[in-house]
């Protein structure tokens, strides 16, 4: 593999795994800022709900109380229980008095005023005038201080309301006289919740009451007042959590999870430990979410575009630095090099201008083959010198064993006319021997 491809493939390796690893930790890092973010908005406007609310409320109580400071309904109940025109004078005065506050107020349903012993004397609305209330919550609860009864529906007027009731006290005793109860619908309750400042558009407030059923209306259904029964995780969690002051989910809580409707959402809460009530915020997850939908689409293109660019910037690279490495290649001859595969070529310069590294190795990479080339030369004067001697040496050789020919020649020869000496002697005593033999067998004979 050439070496642009080389590094180019390498830069393109290293900066997948930095984009991937960025990647993820950005999206990571941004879904967490995002909840965060959703979460502190929730808390935040959930805070401000739960202040009105309980603004609201006291606000209720302090109209109650004050009207119940009334000397005309301290002094009808004094009588309550006696006939005479100074009893219908104060009758009609008070009824008249509770159907003016009444008319002023849209919000009221019905004011009632109960004696000592629970019965209603007095009332906005004749009907329920002489009820017995002595057994109920808006009576007992009120004997000694303001009281405010929980959502409940009410069979008379075929809606949910809420009641605020306040003792009254004789001026003079200070022992209880009578009460005074508002029942009061609740449109300005809703109206608090249904405020979207803050929620997005798809977000709501609601409150669930301490049996889990919703009792302010939703965004999203009709009719389900002290009907929903809302069981998600923040009501669970809130039930176990009733002896707290406005509990708050710790840390990061605004995470996914199913509503009263079946749907993901992101939410928060605040408990209300006065009524008891559950106030909760949540915005749906897909339009929460959607922000992070447009930063995941930005990695995305980040991570498709940044390895395709740094990998044309590698081979850019690459092919500078194979061009600077590619000199010192001619000059050595090297095949894939300018200078082929026939050999070297001390004489190119593989030297550049720069200092950096790849020039002081081109640099050092020229002397190295101006040593090479006086090496080389010199090799080539000893070799032809070896080679002279070898010659001379071997010529000597032959010259020597042509002498050494020579002379073996010339003792061969003398040795050959020794030989036919010998030889001739010999034959010589033979023939002597032989005549000798044939003397002494005749001799014999």
């Amino acid at each position: 593999m050439e070496i642009t491809s080389k590094v180019s493939l390498s830069f393109l390796a290293v900066v997948l795994i930095l984009t991937i690893t960025a990647v993820a930790i950005l999206h990571l890092t941004a879904k967490e800022d995002l909840e965060k973010s959703i979460y502190n908005n929730l808390a935040s406007v959930l805070a401000s709900r739960v202040v009105h609310i309980e603004t609201y409320l006291n606000m209720l109580e302090t109209s109650v109380g004050e009207l119940s400071k009334s000397a005309i309904l301290n002094n009808l109940l004094k009588i309550s229980d006696k006939e005479g025109p100074q009893q219908n004078d104060l009758f009609e005065a008070v009824m008249k008095m509770l159907a003016g506050t009444k008319a002023a107020n849209p919000a009221i349903a019905e004011f009632l005023l109960m004696d000592k012993k629970g019965v209603v004397v007095a009332a906005s609305s004749e009907k329920s005038i002489g009820s017995d209330k002595s057994t109920g919550s808006i009576f007992l609860g009120a004997r000694k201080r303001a009281f405010v009864k929980d959502v409940y529906y009410s069979e008379i007027y075929k809606e949910p309301l809420i009641a605020v009731s306040a003792p009254i006290l004789d001026s003079v005793t200070g022992e209880l006289s009578g009460v005074l109860a508002a029942r009061v619908r609740l449109n300005d309750l809703n109206d608090i919740v249904a405020n979207r400042t803050g929620m997005g558009k798809a977000g709501e407030i609601y409150i669930v009451n301490k049996y889990g059923y919703m009792i302010t209306r939703p965004r999203f259904k009709e009719d389900v007042v002290l009907k929903q029964l809302v069981d998600t995780r923040y009501v669970r969690r809130s039930q176990l959590q009733k002896n707290s002051e406005r509990i708050l989910p710790q840390g990061k809580e605004a995470g996914v999870f199913t509503d009263y409707r079946g749907l993901s959402v992101m939410g928060a809460y605040e408990y209300m430990p006065r009524m008891q009530w559950r106030v909760l915020a949540e915005v749906d997850a897909k339009e929460a979410s959607a922000p992070l939908t447009k930063i995941r689409l930005v990695l995305l293109i980040i991570l498709f575009i940044a390895p395709i660019a740094v990998w044309l910037s590698g081979r850019s690279i690459a092919k500078v630095i194979a061009g600077l490495i590619n000199r010192p290649r001619k000059v050595a001859g090297i095949p894939g090099g300018a200078g082929g595969a026939g050999g070297a070529n001390l004489d190119h310069g593989a030297g550049t201008g720069t200092n950096d590294g790849i020039g002081q190795l081109s640099r050092a990479f020229d002397t190295m083959a101006q040593n090479l080339k006086m090496i080389t030369v010199s090799i080539g004067m000893l070799s032809r010198e070896i080679t002279e001697h070898k010659k001379a040496d071997e010529e000597r050789r032959i010259e020597e064993d042509r002498m050494k020919m020579r002379i073996m020649s010339e003792k061969s020869k003398e040795n050959v006319d020794l030989l036919d000496e010998l030889i001739r002697k010999h034959k010589d005593e033979i023939k002597e021997l032989r005549i000798k033999n044939m003397d002494l067998e005749k001799r014999a004979t």
